[in-house]
């Protein structure tokens, strides 16, 4: 995913004025062709300002009365001696950042098993998961329109589609997309009986591993339909029952503008962003893109919100010429 402009980024102009120069953004390297300066001396009020500026406390996992359940969010902590180490070490004129992952007191795992429908809302970020039993023609355009993009998808594929064209599935593997689980065949999740509904877990999981070489974690249930038997299932074989936060309802084919406002109307801070592989979708997923960019959000995959993986991490270089000064 290409670096883009944080809300971090505009903190780090009230750092200016305490560093006195400037800052880059996160894994920016230090200009090569700048003259060699000596490791910088920098005062502890500079590494507070940094640590404020950038790092960020976890958020925990919870159980919500409406979502269900809602994954936590991992945080991050500078060190500020490993950085002060890795600052004189590296002697070249730059602060150089360590920061230390802090994971939530209460993780996903920790909660009962439960569908998930929906990331943390402190972070402004939004998944874009495309359920696909159907459309082979449209998926191409839109892997290349995620591609341009740089940005990262979550395909739930039903077992039957990705026996019929796995190339399409090695394909969104190929691109780094996760690949996922939509069940085999498209039934009723309710209306199987406890073998039925475990062949669908399993068969699919089979099917999908043998082409991209990785078990799914996800299940996305066909059509949003589930019973109480779903999530400790999924569970049993190490996996999370997903449903969405806003329903584009593409699958009626709707003209692309419709599409993009039902986007706009649903994202928010956290959101699964329910797609599927149709000509209006492949049209419109280029503004949805711009829009959500446009409005400060980050794209993650579900995989990412599982995980409790932050969209952003801090910069690891802040390059400056008067630090010797701070």
């Amino acid at each position: 995913m290409k670096m883009r402009k944080t809300a971090a980024g505009a903190c780090a102009l009230a750092l200016m004025g305490v560093l006195g120069g400037w800052a880059g953004a996160a894994g920016t390297a230090v200009n090569a062709h700048a003259p060699a300066a000596s490791a910088p001396s920098v005062s502890a009020h500079v590494w507070e300002e940094v640590s404020r500026t950038w790092g960020t406390l976890p958020v925990d996992a919870r159980h919500d009365g409406v979502w269900h359940n809602i994954p936590g969010l991992s945080g991050f902590a500078l060190d500020t001696a490993a950085s002060e180490r890795e600052t004189a070490r590296r002697h070249d004129g730059a602060l150089h950042l360590v920061w230390r992952t802090l994971p939530p007191k209460r993780r996903l795992g920790d909660l009962s098993p439960d569908v998930i429908y929906r990331g943390p809302a402190q972070e402004k970020s939004v998944a874009l998961m495309v359920n696909v039993s159907w459309g082979d023609a449209y998926v191409p355009r839109m892997l290349e329109v995620l591609r341009s993009a740089h940005v990262k998808a979550t395909f739930f594929v039903d077992g039957a589609f990705a026996k019929k064209f796995p190339d399409l599935v090695r394909a969104m593997a190929r691109d780094g997309h996760a690949v996922e689980s939509h069940g085999f065949g498209h039934p009723d999740f309710r209306r199987l009986s406890d073998a039925k509904l475990a062949a669908q877990l399993d068969e699919t999981n089979r099917v999908l591993a043998g082409i991209t070489g990785k078990v799914p974690r996800l299940i996305a249930p066909p059509a949003g339909s589930y019973d109480a038997r779903l999530a400790p299932l999924a569970h049993s074989r190490r996996m999370y029952a997903i449903l969405w936060t806003a329903d584009t309802v593409d699958w009626k084919n709707p003209p692309a503008d419709v599409i993009v406002q039902r986007v706009q109307r649903g994202a928010e801070p956290g959101a699964l962003i329910l797609l599927h592989p149709t000509a209006p979708t492949a049209e419109a997923l280029p503004d949805v893109i711009r829009w959500l960019e446009g409005h400060g959000y980050r794209l993650k995959t579900v995989e990412d919100v599982i995980d409790e993986r932050p969209a952003v991490t801090p910069p690891t270089t802040l390059a400056n010429e008067t630090f010797h000064r701070a």
